[in-house]
């Protein structure tokens, strides 16, 4: 009884599942051309605002430890 009633409900969500793959390419849209510049500008703009964030934190990385394998007497 209980496979039965998992099996029903797999062909239950198959069945309720065919209306939305069949309707995978009904809008047509041309815009991808815009939608990955406006992507593009977008890391453009986030990596031009981390790099001299992680700049000066590697950079002060590298400073403490040759800082620490600096003997000091």
């Amino acid at each position: 009884m209980k496979w039965t009633f998992r099996y029903l409900t797999l062909l239950g969500l198959f069945i309720t599942a065919i209306p939305a793959i069949a309707a995978e390419n009904v809008r047509v849209d041309n815009s991808e051309v815009y939608v990955w510049g406006f992507l593009g500008i977008c890391a453009v703009i986030v990596v031009a605002q981390l790099y001299p964030i992680l700049r000066d934190a590697l950079k002060g990385v590298g400073e403490e430890e040759a800082e620490r394998k600096t003997v000091r007497l």
